[in-house]
């Protein structure tokens, strides 16, 4: 009886390769952006954000609208989160750890941020 290997090939070993269905998010590096806009929030996050240090950015509109690096939440360490403090709500990231860069995409409501 014949016995077939999957991946296994005369010529030599064969690679597979599997993609997830989801890109992941690109990032906005934090060091050359001065300024973001957030889009598509149905939270009233919408709005132009100016960087005031390397871990917060601060809607120009209302200065309790903030988009900050969070490593202090104790559920969910080192995340970029949209904050508003007059109401204490946040949206939270729900992967992305890279505090260098801001997510663009894959935040939980759909909101998108881009680079003003």
């Amino acid at each position: 009886m014949a016995r077939y290997g999957y991946g296994m090939s005369v010529s030599g070993s064969k690679i597979r390769v599997v993609a997830s269905g989801t890109p992941a998010p690109s990032g906005i590096p934090v060091a050359t952006t001065s300024s973001v806009i957030v889009s598509g929030s149905p939270h009233g996050f919408n709005g132009t954000y100016n960087k005031i240090t390397e871990t917060f950015y601060q809607q120009t509109i209302d200065g309790n609208k903030q988009i900050v690096w969070n490593s202090e939440d104790v559920g969910v360490p080192d995340r970029w989160s949209l904050a508003n403090f007059d109401t204490n709500f946040y949206v939270t990231h729900p992967t992305w750890s890279d505090q260098t860069q801001i997510p663009s995409s894959g935040w939980p409501n759909g909101e998108t941020i881009t680079a003003a």
